[in-house]
């Protein structure tokens, strides 16, 4: 049996430290083919739109890409997956400059599921809120791929 071939992913480990240390993890649907009902750290596979040469102007951070795409992928599967935005009013951006607050996530929350079944862009949402992504905040952990013995691999 030939291995399948791993897929462009990511993962993002959200860490809060004040008051204690605090790591945000999500629990995975029952009814899906992969990890159903795990607790695991939001992430997922990239997509075309996590590619696309928009991020050029709708991301904070020196990156092209892989390295790019894989970053927006972390910043929308955490967004999909928790409410959480990693983003700067794009007036206020580059490194350094503050994030986004609940209000944001608030206004943008109902537009998650949308963004998740590809029925609503998710550059088209970042552009229609003067946001530009963070990606500058993530920091490379590790590069893992999935043992070739497994059905899917990423």
């Amino acid at each position: 049996m030939t291995a399948a071939a791993p897929r462009l992913s990511a993962t993002v480990l959200l860490l809060r430290d004040a008051p204690d240390l605090q790591v945000l993890m999500v629990k995975r649907h029952y009814q899906i083919d992969f990890a159903a009902g795990a607790l695991v750290f939001p992430g997922g596979k990239t997509n075309e739109e996590d590619a696309s040469d928009a991020w050029d102007g709708l991301s904070d951070g020196n990156y092209e890409g892989k390295a790019r795409t894989a970053r927006v992928a972390a910043l929308r599967e955490a967004f999909e997956e928790s409410g959480i935005i990693l983003a700067r009013h794009a007036g206020e951006r580059g490194e350094g400059a503050p994030l986004v607050g609940v209000d944001v996530a608030d206004r943008i929350a109902p537009l998650r599921e949308a963004v998740d079944r590809r029925e609503k862009s998710f550059v088209e949402l970042i552009e229609e809120n003067n946001l530009v992504l963070a990606l500058d905040t993530l920091v490379h952990f590790g590069h893992w791929i999935t043992p070739d013995m497994m059905p899917k691999r990423f």
